[in-house]
């Protein structure tokens, strides 16, 4: 196993609460998802309505921001894939 990947899994387990931690204020790791949201709106432009593309989100972690396009693109077809096992 990679030693990066190793490595990660050792914050899986409370990954979002470092994250919020890291983020300073109370709300930021949705503020950390929403702007992630945002950029891949803004990539699809005048297509977003209605997109039934593939997406990848690469590096998913726990899923948080596949779950938040999975409401924004409900008819997208979406695959996370994370290197880390404990993720």
């Amino acid at each position: 196993m990679n030693s990066r990947v190793a490595e990660f899994d050792r914050y899986a387990a409370n990954y979002q609460e470092l994250l919020q931690r890291s983020l300073l204020d109370p709300g930021g790791s949705q503020y950390f998802y929403e702007h992630k949201v945002g950029y891949v709106l803004r990539l699809l432009g005048s297509s977003a309505e209605g997109f039934g593309g593939k997406i990848l989100d690469f590096g998913c972690g726990t899923g948080l921001l596949s779950a938040r396009l999975r409401e924004v693109l409900p008819r997208a077809t979406l695959h996370g894939f994370d290197p880390s096992f404990e993720s």
